[in-house]
């Protein structure tokens, strides 16, 4: 009898522990998010490497920001984002074009009150149509600030 109990004992431990770490790395670490911005966008987050920026309620397919948006910031007239275009993404394939390539990384506005999405554009683009837009200094990316 106390050769079964010390084996149930150990089968136990081993079960738990196996189930355990089927459940620890089930998880992944992804931390799987939504944050509401101005009007009726959304940043959303499947994990690294898998962040865009969308209308609410949009179907995949329906992006304003590809994957994967890096920074973002807002106020109630405008988002900003810097990207780093990837090729595998949650919400479905990316047909923006990279004039300078997929390595390089990319800024876009959307101008809230309109739905006007502009981008991808470059530094130089970007710097230009903020002006033009007048977006407000205070709407800031971090790499900016």
């Amino acid at each position: 009898m106390g050769r079964f109990t010390t084996m149930f004992s150990i089968r136990s431990i081993e079960f738990c522990f196996l189930f355990l770490v089927v459940v620890l790395f089930s998880c992944n670490g992804n931390n799987d998010s939504i944050d509401s911005l101005s009007g009726n966008y959304s940043f959303i987050s499947e994990g690294p490497g898998n962040n865009v920026i969308a209308a609410q309620g949009a179907g995949r397919g329906n992006i304003f920001i590809p994957c994967n948006v890096i920074d973002h910031a807002y106020n109630e007239d405008y988002i900003i984002a810097l990207q780093q275009p990837t090729k595998d993404c949650f919400w479905g394939r990316d047909t923006s074009v990279y004039r300078e390539g997929s390595e390089a990384e990319y800024f876009w506005i959307i101008a809230v009150k309109t739905d006007m999405v502009y981008g991808p554009l470059t530094e130089a683009e970007y710097d230009k149509m903020v002006i033009e837009l007048n977006v407000s200094k205070s709407v800031k990316l971090n790499r900016n600030k």
